[in-house]
């Protein structure tokens, strides 16, 4: 298993070159339904959800989602309904969500990582590797010290507690959706407000 830290290997530049370029026409043409008068909310927390599903498939079988999936999955964990299907799914399926997460990593620019990073970190934390778990989330609390779950992690693995007392208290996703109820905008503002500061120091660069 390598660094979770997606810095630790730069990627070629040519190779770096083409993923920047992708994720700011991913961003752009998302930014773009997000400042809509009406966002497609429902739609997107559904296709999200579809996306987080289908790759969590894909590496239960050890195959790898495109580059384009690896870019929206990225920005879909910023939408929290999303963020805490894949936080479930970090404890209950770990070994799953850590191939992916390690995989998206690599792809993700450090503007959009946090959400990632974090829950990899659980998924690493639920998966015994507390080194690199606690690496993970050093590297998240660097990036955005604010972060909430990364916050969380770190009072966990420094103190810690064991992974199984906090799993027999996760939500499903069906409880979830009882919990929160039916999508509404607000869900998309923290989504909204990362593209925005992305897409600004890209354009700046």
């Amino acid at each position: 298993m390598s660094s979770a830290d997606p810095q630790m290997f730069p990627l070629p530049h040519d190779r770096a070159a083409q993923l920047r370029q992708l994720t700011h026409e991913l961003a752009t043409g998302l930014a773009r339904q997000l400042d809509a008068p009406q966002p497609p909310v429902r739609r997107l927390i559904n296709e999200g959800l579809a996306r987080l599903d289908s790759a969590r498939a894909r590496y239960r079988h050890s195959k790898r989602v495109d580059d384009a999936t690896a870019v929206r999955l990225a920005m879909d964990l910023r939408i929290i309904r999303i963020r805490d299907e894949a936080w479930y799914l970090a404890h209950t399926e770990p070994v799953t969500m850590c191939a992916m997460l390690l995989d998206v990593s690599e792809r993700t620019a450090p503007e959009l990582w946090a959400p990632v990073g974090a829950v990899l970190g659980a998924a690493l934390w639920a998966h015994g590797r507390l080194d690199l778990a606690h690496r993970t989330v050093h590297e998240v609390l660097t990036i955005e010290p604010s972060y909430p779950m990364a916050q969380m992690l770190d009072v966990a693995l420094h103190f810690g507690i064991p992974e199984t007392i906090f799993r027999t208290r996760l939500l499903s996703a069906a409880d979830w959706d009882i919990e929160m109820g039916d999508p509404v905008p607000h869900w998309l503002w923290p989504l909204q407000r990362t593209l925005a500061v992305y897409l600004h120091t890209d354009r700046d660069d």
